[in-house]
């Protein structure tokens, strides 16, 4: 049985990005029940996309009706419907949720058990990166000793337009944080081979890890993205266009990538993700996980498949939840750098009762 409902939740802090600027986040959230145990998922599209989150949840309802969650073929059922692969993640992770509750077991154990490879006993614990949207160099500063207060030592900084002002940004980070990790990350806003190649140029002795996604991904072609990883001064990580298997086959084909970093929603579920991470390790290729400022449903799912990366885990982008002025349930807070996932069966979080009461079977 399947339920669903909308959430458009405020935001106590500006999510800023090359995008645009956002003060809420609309989405919709999935629960399957297998007899009394519930497993959660959510539909989290880009913070920029207009979202009605009524008839999103119709949808999601009309996609499994019909569709019997106790049946072990549930997923090549579902693959026979054509949906957007951020609903197939709501519903694919909101059923094996729900088949590890009936294992008694947490979700990312049960994903790497019960549901296929190797038997192992993951991590309870996922270190986490700050992430600085500010663009006031102070702001940023503030930004960054908020995280470095919760124990964080790496950032991921967002960049914009105006590269001689990010420049200087990064610079007084650096400044104020000699020994942490920096990753950049434009979002499309550097936009051809030779500006990213100039710009890494730039960067490079400020130390930094590496850059995601450091051309406009809608208009750069492969042998775009392999020049800038052959030739720049800092390792290529690439985001958007990581989507399925056959676009990572490519990026390694053409030799265009050093870091690929994923968002459990594009990938289309938790068996999705771990089928794209075990291919990036079989090809020496870094993983590293993050999610697309979800509620704490979608934070807590991701986190669990983050325990499921190659060790030593990359610090992970899921330091968000505190851009939320309310969330739907409660997400385990950064301690030292890190959040630990609750040691409960499924899941191991569920949205507050007014939520879950007004959710349409």
């Amino acid at each position: 049985m399947f339920s669903a409902g909308p959430y458009d939740l405020p935001l106590k802090v500006v999510y800023r990005w090359a995008k645009g600027e956002h003060t809420s986040r609309a989405g919709a959230i999935v629960r399957c029940l297998i007899d009394q145990y519930e497993g959660w998922g959510e539909v989290a599209f880009g913070p920029h996309v207009e979202i009605n989150g009524a008839e999103l949840a119709l949808e999601l309802l009309a996609l499994t009706k019909g569709l019997d969650p106790k049946d072990d073929d549930f997923l090549v059922q579902l693959d026979q419907r054509e949906m957007h692969n951020r609903m197939r993640c709501a519903i694919a992770t909101a059923w094996l949720s729900a088949r590890a509750a009936v294992a008694g077991k947490p979700l990312n154990h049960y994903m790497a058990g019960d549901a296929g490879g190797d038997v192992v006993t993951p991590p309870m614990q996922v270190p986490i990166n700050g992430l600085i949207g500010e663009q006031d160099v102070g702001a940023a500063i503030t930004q960054a000793k908020g995280y470095a207060e919760d124990g964080m030592t790496t950032l991921k900084i967002k960049c914009f337009a105006d590269v001689d002002h990010d420049f200087a940004r990064v610079s007084a980070l650096r400044e104020s944080f000699p020994d942490f990790a920096f990753r950049l990350d434009p979002n499309d806003a550097w936009k051809t081979v030779s500006d990213a190649l100039a710009n890494m140029e730039r960067f490079a002795p400020l130390g930094i890890d590496y850059i995601e996604d450091p051309l406009d991904t809608g208009i750069a072609t492969i042998e775009d993205m392999a020049a800038v990883r052959k030739s720049g001064a800092i390792r290529s990580a690439w985001d958007n266009p990581v989507e399925t298997l056959e676009d990572m086959q490519r990026l390694v084909d053409a030799e265009a990538v050093d870091v690929f970093i994923y968002k459990m929603p594009r990938a289309g579920g938790p068996d999705r993700l771990k089928e794209m991470v075990d291919f990036a390790t079989s090809a020496g290729i870094q993983s590293v996980n993050t999610g697309p400022l979800e509620t704490a449903i979608g934070t807590v799912a991701g986190l669990h498949m983050t325990t499921l990366f190659p060790a030593p885990l990359a610090h992970s982008g899921f330091s968000l939840s505190g851009h939320y002025a309310r969330d739907l349930a409660d997400v385990p807070p950064v301690v030292d750098g890190v959040r630990t996932l609750p040691d409960l069966p499924g899941l191991g979080i569920a949205p507050d009762a007014a939520y879950q009461q007004s959710m349409i079977s």
